[in-house]
């Protein structure tokens, strides 16, 4: 999978997509919950908006600093776009994170099986880059495209448990 990475593309890994050092806050409210929900079913329906940019920040922010949602996601993942010159690769990784977030508060009972908080968050990506092709038809990634085949081949499963092999000893470990 793979290819050479950018160093662009390094910072970004270390900054946003390894395990989020959690500031000392209290736990998350049910509000502030349902708000990154809500957050990321806006960006999953239209991520290119301006007008939710704001509300990226604020979730991005909560992610970092709740210490009772912990997000680790497997940049594997995604390295068939990270690894290319895609215009859109930086709003697809900061929409993964906060779509793992989002797959975690909904499904708290497959929140510590990283291979399901990787695939729903992986499903709710492909979601998001169609939604952006939809707006431009032209923003076309031939990693995304392949793991939209793989989707509808049925095949997304073996994809992503091989990813999420690739970056945990065991994929059924716990997300935290």
């Amino acid at each position: 999978m793979g290819g050479r990475m950018t160093g662009a593309t390094l910072v970004l890994l270390s900054i946003v997509l390894l395990p989020v050092v959690q500031a000392q806050r209290g736990p998350s409210t049910a509000e502030e919950r349902k708000r990154v929900v809500d957050v990321v079913h806006k960006l999953q329906a239209d991520p290119l908006n301006p007008r939710l940019h704001g509300d990226e920040q604020w979730a991005l922010k909560w992610v970092e600093d709740v210490p009772d949602i912990t997000v680790t996601v497997c940049p594997e993942l995604l390295s068939p776009v990270l690894a290319s010159p895609y215009r859109y690769k930086r709003d697809l990784a900061l929409f993964s994170m906060l779509a793992a977030a989002a797959f975690i508060i909904q499904n708290p009972d497959k929140a510590t099986n990283t291979f399901e908080v990787n695939k729903g968050s992986l499903e709710m990506t492909l979601d998001a880059y169609r939604a952006i092709l939809r707006t431009q038809p032209g923003a076309k990634s031939s990693g995304m495209d392949d793991l939209e085949r793989r989707r509808l081949a049925g095949s997304l499963d073996n994809y992503v448990r091989h990813a999420t092999e690739s970056c945990t000893v065991d994929p059924n470990a716990p997300v935290a």
